[in-house]
Formats: C-alpha cells, sequence, structure tokens
C-alpha cells in the first residue's frame, strides 16, 4: 500500500489563511493516512502455509512446464526457464538458460511470476537469492529476436507482466537478493533493480542499453535506476546506453559489494542466513517501512515508521528479544 497526497481530496493538506498551502511542520496528520496505516496494520501480510506446507507450485496452480524437473520440498515440478531450490530457510532461483545469456523471454517472466508467488506463501522461506545460470551472465536482457516483431499492445502487456512480478519482489515479506554473476543488462539490470540488496561478482556488467535499439527501458529501469543512484547518473547510463563494470556499479551504489565470481553464491547464502536468523515479524516491518516509506514525503514516512514501530511492540518477539539482551542469551523468536 502507498499512500499519496491527492490535490483537493481528503488526503491532501488545508491551505493557511493566505490559501497557501501550510509547511509540514504545521500540517496535520491526514484521518485517511491515520486510518490506512491502522488498516495496514491490522493486515501484516501474514499468509497461511500451504496444504502441509509442502510448497508445491504444481498443487497450487496446477500446470507444469517444460521437461526440466526439479525437486522442490516433497513434491516435484517442471520448469523449462528457473531452477528453484529452498535449503536452509533460503530459496534460491536461477534463470536457467545459459545458452542464451539468460536472456528474457514471456516464459520466463511467466514462471517467475509464479516462484515468486510461492516463496512469499511458503512460511519456511526467509530469504530469497536471485541468480543467473552458468558464469557470463545474470540476465543478459530480453530476447530481441522475439521482441523484434511485437505490436505495440504486445509490448506493453509484456512490460506491465515484468512490471507486476518486479513489484510482487519489493512488496514481499521476504527480502529479495540479487548475486549478479555476469552481465545485468536491459531487463537484467532491472530484475536486479527489483531486488532488495544486490551483490555482483567482478566480471559483472550493469547497463540499460535499449536506446541502441530504438526503445526505452520498459521493465523499471527509468524509474528504479534514478531512485537507487540518483536522476544525473542514471539518465547518463539510459542515454548512452554504456556498461558499467562492477567496480564503478559499486561507487555509485547500484550494488552493495563486488566479490570474487567463486566467492558470490557463499557470500549471498551467507547474507541470506544472517537475514533468516532473524525474527520473521521484524523482518518484514523493516522491509515494509523502508520499501513503502520511499514512496512517502518525510513526514508521512516518520509517521509510518512510528505506527509499525509500536505495532512491533505487541508481538511476542518484542518482548523475547529485549529479554533476551537483558538476560545475556540469544534470543529464540517464534515470528508473532
Amino acid at each position: 500500500m502507498v499512500l499519496r497526497s491527492r490535490p483537493n481530496s481528503e488526503n491532501s493538506f488545508p491551505p493557511d489563511d493566505s490559501g497557501v498551502a501550510a509547511p509540514v511542520a504545521r500540517r496535520p496528520i491526514p484521518d485517511m493516512l491515520i486510518s490506512n496505516a491502522a488498516a495496514k496494520l491490522r493486515d501484516v501480510r501474514e499468509k497461511a502455509p500451504l496444504e502441509g506446507n509442502r510448497g508445491f507450485l504444481g498443487r497450487v496452480y496446477g500446470r507444469t512446464y517444460g521437461t526440466g524437473s526439479f525437486k522442490y520440498r516433497e513434491g516435484s515440478m517442471e520448469l523449462e526457464n528457473l531452477l528453484l531450490e529452498v535449503t536452509d530457510r533460503i530459496a534460491t532461483v536461477t534463470i536457467n538458460r545459459p545458452t542464451a545469456m539468460n536472456a528474457m523471454t514471456r516464459g520466463t517472466l511467466e514462471e517467475l511470476e509464479q516462484v515468486v508467488a510461492e516463496v512469499e506463501r511458503d512460511q519456511e522461506v526467509r530469504a530469497v537469492i536471485v541468480t543467473g545460470a552458468g558464469a557470463k551472465a545474470f540476465v543478459a536482457g530480453a530476447d530481441i529476436a522475439v521482441m523484434r516483431d511485437m505490436i505495440s499492445a504486445e509490448a506493453r502487456e509484456l512490460a506491465l507482466l515484468a512490471h507486476r512480478i518486479y513489484a510482487a519482489m519489493e512488496a514481499s515479506s521476504k527480502p529479495f537478493i540479487a548475486a549478479v554473476n555476469g552481465y545485468a543488462l536491459g531487463g537484467g539490470c532491472e530484475l536486479a533493480l527489483a531486488c532488495d540488496i544486490r551483490l555482483a561478482s567482478q566480471n559483472a556488467k550493469f547497463g540499460q542499453p535499449e536506446i541502441n535499439i530504438g526503445i526505452l527501458p520498459g521493465f523499471g529501469g527509468s524509474q528504479r535506476l534514478p531512485r537507487l543512484i540518483g536522476k544525473g547518473r542514471a539518465l547518463e547510463m539510459i542515454l548512452t546506453g554504456e556498461m558499467i563494470d562492477a567496480e564503478e556499479a559499486l561507487r555509485i551504489g547500484l550494488v552493495n559489494r563486488v566479490l570474487p565470481q567463486e566467492e558470490l553464491l557463499e557470500e549471498a547464502r551467507k547474507l541470506a542466513a544472517k537475514i533468516a536468523s532473524k525474527g520473521r515479524v521484524a523482518t518484514r516491518l523493516c522491509k515494509e517501512a523502508v520499501v513503502h516509506g520511499m514512496e512517502m514525503d518525510l513526514a508521512r514516512a516518520c509517521f509510518y515508521e512510528a505506527e509499525l514501530f509500536g505495532y512491533s511492540f505487541s508481538t511476542f518477539d518484542q518482548k523475547e528479544g529485549m529479554g533476551a539482551f537483558l538476560e545475556k542469551r540469544p534470543p529464540v523468536f517464534q515470528d508473532r
């Protein structure tokens, strides 16, 4: 849920006597914001476990893909373009088209949408790693051969599908970690941008090269990239179509860390394990505060944080965490 100010509505701030909108310090908290925040707190996106907590996509969606079968929990399913593995409360999603540099297709996106929904439902999963198969590419863009003959409506539909998936990743209660193991171009760079944390191998390269083929970023790059690295740097990447290497990505804040290729996945798993060891409720609230707060002005975002902070004191984990701290022992969180 994103709370926005709309002029001439019940959510807008009243002007002062001069007809000029009151400064932030004088603005009251709108009733609509309070009610929306309260509703948000009543529904903190607790997901009911699947039957038997087996997390079997075939049961949930009643469909399979392709001929590449792999094991997930106690069931099995078939995916053509992705691999999904869950170990020690960490889900690893691998874009598995190495012969095509893991280029995005509609089929890949459709599978990714379902896998993102599944890992969100699975209450045993605490963090998600997204990476690419092979040593050359994370995702080297979309499949241009397929896109070349698309009509306008088809291109728009494809973009909206990607937006829906990437928004679901951001809205997920599970942190997503991108382990960028090579080229992350176009839709691949946009996939990494939709993750919460980005780790890159030393051979990784990032870019939004769409302008070189007569189009613009369509999977969120023109919006998420400037929010992450700033308008000027984002426009330079988008308008020139040039790639940047991992060290430059680190310098401008596009990635969190740069690692040797052979250490990338192991470090991603260590980071995911550290996050997974925390209480699920606090993890979810922390992510919500940052992700939703980024879309609000500062006054609303701070109010929203205060509401979530207050809510956290109604949980068992808050009592357990503070009690363990005072008693000098490790906390035993129960995710409630």
